[in-house]
């Protein structure tokens, strides 16, 4: 679809509109992998990821976009957002998706461990404490050359 109106400023707004209207999650995931495939470069679709990491009704989803939006958002308010949603989303999934993204994407920032030891210790979800201890221990481990890292 979109190899044919790539650029096409009216595709993209109907491809969102099903990315958050549509009510099969399966429509929105594949929807989403094809706004990351030929509209990743655009603000606006890093935007739009951002809203579905904190809105989308699926943890899947929410922990996906996340993952994405991690990967593309590498400024500091990336981090930000990243701590926030490691404590406030409500399933499990984000939250761990939230806390491996700090700990590979921003293991030298003064935040990560501290957060990283928190949730590790008083996360309400085992399977979180220990995808947090883990993610602590690569955090610690990447800090020292994070600033060699690609």
């Amino acid at each position: 679809m979109t190899r044919y109106y790539r650029g096409a400023a009216d595709i993209r707004a109907v491809i969102r509109v099903r990315a958050v209207e549509d009510p099969h999650s399966w429509v929105r995931e594949v929807v989403l992998a094809l706004l990351a495939t030929t509209a990743g470069d655009d603000d606006a679709t890093g935007e739009f990821f951002g809203t579905r990491a904190a809105h989308d009704p699926d943890p899947r989803i929410r922990a996906g976009a996340l993952r994405w939006w991690a990967v593309h958002e590498t400024e500091e308010n990336g981090a930000a957002f990243l701590r926030d949603r490691a404590v406030t989303d409500p399933d499990a999934l984000p939250r761990i998706a939230a806390l491996q993204s700090l700990a590979y994407g921003w293991p030298a920032d003064p935040a990560t461990a501290p957060q990283l030891r928190e949730r590790a210790e008083a996360d309400e979800d085992e399977g979180v404490r220990t995808e947090a201890t883990r993610s602590l221990a690569a955090a610690v481990a990447l800090a020292p050359v994070a600033g060699q890292l690609p």
